[in-house]
């Protein structure tokens, strides 16, 4: 690894040399075949398997820098380097039900910058009420209640940080967190909050009371659900600043205590 690019070299000797910025998000993995998949811009797919030493770091430590050189290169160099400290970034908390994560969103240097904060959802996390499991009982219901505590306790250690982090250290700390994203807001279409229906309520295992909804070329179209009154009147308003647009009413109108 260098500071510019990662360097490969093959059994045979042949050499890949790929900037950072050239490499994306690491592929889903196969069950029938588990590797760490990294797509490359117009070049085969980089890609090793537990057969490589300390692949989960290494796996770990690609998608950070590529995941750093990609952004970069989105907000330019000077943007990026320009990105302020000393004052926390303010942002609203969302579960994605398609991909079972917390995501903290935040405004940042004129994107949505969506940090994926882990598999979960807030409950239990700090000002959001627990949520017990329904249906599970003894011995197997003690392992799942075990589960899910430190899942909560996991999520919040990574919330307590990113709330703590200025924008250059929301930056550093997201490209570290598989899944996180920034999106130009341009690229965001039909934003806009609706009321959960019954059957996301009883089908997603979270408390909702709103949802977010959008399209975005890459990402598809995406419903994002609040856990909470607070974080959707914030969402309404960093939204609302962001793209120009009075969200205020039509959050009040969709919400749901």
């Amino acid at each position: 690894m260098y500071r510019d690019s990662l360097v490969v070299v093959g059994p045979d000797h042949n050499t890949r040399k790929l900037a950072w910025d050239q490499i994306g998000p690491e592929k889903a993995p196969s069950s029938l075949n588990p590797r760490h998949t990294f797509p490359v811009d117009a070049e085969p797919d980089l890609d090793f398997n537990c057969w490589c030493a300390d692949h989960e770091a290494l796996a770990s430590e690609i998608a950070r820098k590529s995941a750093q050189a990609r952004w970069t290169r989105i907000l330019t160099p000077i943007v990026a380097a320009k990105l302020a400290t000393g004052q926390p970034v303010p942002a609203f908390l969302v579960y994605d039900s398609s991909e079972t994560s917390l995501y903290r969103v935040s405004p940042l240097a004129g994107y949505m910058f969506f940090v994926r904060v882990g598999e979960g959802c807030a409950a239990g996390t700090r000002g959001f009420a627990w949520q017990g499991l329904p249906g599970h009982g003894g011995p197997a219901g003690g392992v799942a209640g075990w589960r899910q505590i430190k899942q909560a306790e996991r999520l919040q250690q990574t919330l307590d940080a990113l709330e703590a982090a200025d924008e250059r250290g929301l930056f550093d700390l997201a490209a570290g967190l598989k899944g996180s994203r920034l999106l130009a807001v341009e690229e965001l279409a039909d934003v806009h909050f609706d009321k959960p229906s019954p059957w996301e309520k009883l089908s997603i295992g979270v408390s909702v009371v709103a949802v977010l909804k959008f399209t975005h070329p890459e990402w598809g179209d995406k419903k994002m659900h609040f856990e909470s009154l607070p974080q959707l009147s914030e969402a309404s308003r960093l939204l609302g600043e962001l793209l120009n647009r009075d969200f205020s009413h039509e959050a009040l109108t969709n919400a749901q205590a």
